[in-house]
């Protein structure tokens, strides 16, 4: 059998002598032994990681055995060190189990068999931590690299739907039958669920690993509950149901928060109303309650509510509705289909917004899900959408005109050709001229040649990412306006919008692109242009 390698940290070599005779007396060939009698030796030793146990006396010249305790564990020492000491106060004691003391041993009772007790405990404890690092650290590694799996997967499904759906946006803007109207919203509707369903299979990894974060940024809820309309008539018209939304007057246009979250959450809850509804109507609405209900004053506290008339649920099925991969029951994955991750990462965003998602239900009557979301209120610009729009037929996403009320000098770079085609084509339906590039070197080239007003930048370009091309553009010497650059990507977790913002970029815009999005920042942009240059002019 290996000995114990015991490293013995003692000023006083009477007291070794006594210790190394009790070691000996345990078994004299269970034990290598050597000894350090000052501070500096002793760390020194420890650092060098020889030794599988310390025993440690409390007494050490100037220093002590509490010092030398918290010097070790601080450097990273994971050896268990025993405190030796003549004292027998309780209150060293203590300090000793505070400053991580495998164990703490009185002299003069100390005897071979309380030692030997308290070596192997000792030894027992810290194979058991270094098994639980061991495994934690493994886990950990697992959760990164499934991470890394699932966002690099959802960047590549994210590139080709981003392709699908501004496609269909752009046919959906010519003239068409009514039958192929209707072929290109269920493309739209299909395209958005599918990307609901990537977004939760990704939420669902980040909300285990506790890394799910709120952005804060204006929410146009006029915006918000039109594109809900827009996805779900398709699925609502083939079933021959009303799809009602309705913002009370009395709420805010724009209020400050995630609207990709709230949208994720309004997206889970329409859908499954749709789904579980087989007759008669869904309905989303929002309005404002008491001020006397929210936490903090200056803000209003609002209530979301998607109300069915579809199968209701049982009294004793509601409680497993909010837990992970649930679902009625078997037939119901057959019948409706579904991941049963929806509702359980809503609640999980919900009580993240600060608030809590409720249901009320009767089986056979339709259910009302809701939620409420404390909120401050924001000016809302022009061309935000009215409650009153909200029961109106969709108009149009494309404004040709567009160009002429919010003149741009843009440049795309996009490496990928079908998106680069998409996109260019997407800007001319708003009256734009765009130049294209397809990788970071030509970005920095046609910056250096002529101004641009706006750059609509991939990430994850060839040659010279738009990470680093970003970087490089703001170090330009400047001898012509900064460009606004925003990132483009199909890259769009929170760590990577960070990313983009500390390279220097002004915003941030997720693929699939949304063209209510690309035009509210074409019209944000235009505005801060305008608004620069009259700064700029000399005044006369």
């Amino acid at each position: 059998m290996t000995p114990t390698r015991v490293l013995i940290i003692d000023d006083d070599e009477d007291d070794y002598v006594l210790t190394v005779s009790l070691l000996r007396e345990i078994g004299a060939d269970r034990y290598a032994v050597k000894w350090v009698s000052s501070y500096t030796m002793a760390l020194d030793e420890i650092r060098g990681g020889d030794h599988d146990i310390c025993l440690v006396d409390y007494r050490l010249g100037m220093r002590n055995g509490l010092d030398l305790l918290r010097d070790a564990i601080q450097m990273g020492a994971t050896i268990p060190l025993i405190l030796l000491t003549g004292q027998g106060a309780h209150e060293v004691d203590l300090k000793a189990m505070e400053a991580g003391a495998a164990d703490y041993l009185t002299k003069h009772r100390l005897d071979a068999q309380i030692l030997e007790r308290s070596i192997r405990y000792a030894l027992e404890r810290a194979r058991t931590l270094q098994e639980l690092r061991r495994l934690t650290a493994a886990a950990e590694q697992a959760n990164q690299t499934k991470s890394r799996f699932l966002a690099n997967m959802s960047h590549e499904i994210r590139t080709p739907l981003n392709a699908i759906v501004g496609a269909a946006d752009l046919l959906g803007a010519t003239l068409l039958s009514e039958d192929q109207g209707e072929y290109i919203d269920i493309i739209r509707s299909s395209s958005h669920l599918l990307l609901t369903l990537i977004n939760d299979i990704l939420d669902f990894s980040k909300i285990e690993a506790n890394r799910l974060e709120l952005e804060s940024e204006p929410i146009d809820l006029g915006v918000v509950v039109a594109e809900i309309r827009r996805i779900f008539q398709p699925m609502a018209s083939s079933k021959r149901l009303d799809l009602v939304a309705n913002i009370a007057p009395d709420v805010p246009l724009v209020i400050q928060g995630d609207p990709v979250r709230l949208r994720q959450v309004l997206v889970n809850l329409v859908n499954n109303a749709l789904k579980f509804t087989a007759q008669g109507a869904v309905a989303l609405s929002i309005e404002t309650m008491s001020q006397a209900a929210t936490v903090d004053p200056g803000k209003q506290l609002l209530r979301f509510a998607v109300r069915d008339t579809g199968i209701g649920i049982a009294p004793e099925q509601q409680a497993n509705l909010f837990k992970s991969f649930s679902q009625l029951d078997s037939s119901t994955t057959r019948r409706y289909g579904g991941t049963g991750l929806g509702l359980a990462i809503s609640r999980s965003l919900v009580q993240l917004f600060g608030g809590e998602l409720g249901l009320d239900s009767h089986l056979g009557q339709g259910s009302t899900f809701y939620f409420t979301l404390p909120c401050q209120a924001l000016p809302a610009p022009p061309f935000a959408h009215s409650p009153q729009s909200m029961t109106a037929p969709a108009l149009s996403d494309f404004d040709e005109t567009l160009a002429l009320r919010c003149p741009l000098k843009i440049l795309l770079a996009e490496d990928n050709m079908v998106s680069r085609k998409v996109a260019l084509r997407i800007l001319a339906k708003f009256g734009y001229q765009a130049d294209a590039v397809e990788n970071g070197i030509q970005v920095l080239q046609r910056a250096g040649q002529q101004a641009y007003d706006l750059i609509l930048m991939d990430v994850a370009m060839p040659e010279i990412d738009g990470i680093e091309a970003t970087q490089r553009i703001r170090q330009m010497p400047v001898a012509h306006p900064i460009p606004t650059i925003i990132a483009m990507t199909a890259a769009t977790t929170v760590t990577d919008r960070e990313q983009c913002l500390a390279a220097g970029m002004d915003n941030f815009l997720g693929k699939p692109l949304s063209i209510q999005a690309l035009r509210r920042t074409l019209e944000t942009v235009s505005t801060l242009r305008k608004s620069q240059e009259a700064v700029n002019e000399p005044s006369h």
